[in-house]
């Protein structure tokens, strides 16, 4: 598998804010009532600036082949701690052991008080694989490193990615010739030819 930080970097931003928080917005007209829907339907559980994906969600979808990228979710930095590192964790199950995958994280913030807009920023990205039982973990640096106003930021969209396949030209076979092995007592005609003029018997 492979996959090439331009590819990772062109499709990050090309990304589109996902429909479901699209549909938030749209559904409610003030900042207050957007953000508490926001907090109760997030995908990820939150503690101690760990992002585990919540059971309620039901069996985490992985990136197939045709579609490449999936969106999984989204979970706000509201509780999180700028001067910590985010870990986020992911269980596929067993089924989907040693699969390597992307992980994209495309941070948004909620503008105005009343039918505030969404805008993306900052964009992060971590190559992994599932471990033999489909759990894989990733690690990002603390929000604080990473920006100079962490606090603008209201969350992160979650997307995953799975890489190229690598495709690995065929040698062509070569055909070698080995020689038979012959026992004592045989005298070829030729050196390169199975014609023998004598065999001897005696042996």
């Amino acid at each position: 598998m492979q996959v090439t930080p331009t590819e990772v970097t062109a499709l990050m931003q090309s990304l589109q804010p996902a429909v479901p928080l699209m549909n938030i917005l749209e559904g409610y007209k003030d900042l207050q009532s957007v953000m508490a829907v926001l907090e109760a339907q997030q995908s990820f559980d939150l503690k101690n600036n760990l992002a585990q994906f919540g059971e309620r969600e039901g069996p985490l979808p992985f990136p197939e082949e045709h579609d490449r990228i999936k969106y999984i979710g989204y979970f706000l930095t509201a509780h999180l701690d700028p001067l910590r590192a985010i870990t986020i964790k992911f269980n596929f199950g067993s089924g989907l052991a040693f699969q390597p995958l992307v992980l994209i994280l495309k941070a948004f913030s909620l503008q105005g008080t009343h039918r505030p807009r969404l805008v993306q920023g900052l964009s992060l990205s971590q190559i992994g694989e599932t471990n033999g039982v489909g759990f894989v973990g990733f690690e990002f640096e603390p929000l604080n490193q990473l920006l100079k106003d962490p606090a603008r930021i209201t969350g992160f969209q979650v997307y995953l990615m799975r890489p190229k396949k690598l495709e690995i030209p065929e040698l062509p076979v070569e055909s070698v010739y080995t020689e038979p092995e012959i026992g004592p007592g045989v005298v070829r005609a030729a050196p390169e030819l199975h014609v023998y003029k004598h065999i001897d018997t005696r042996a």
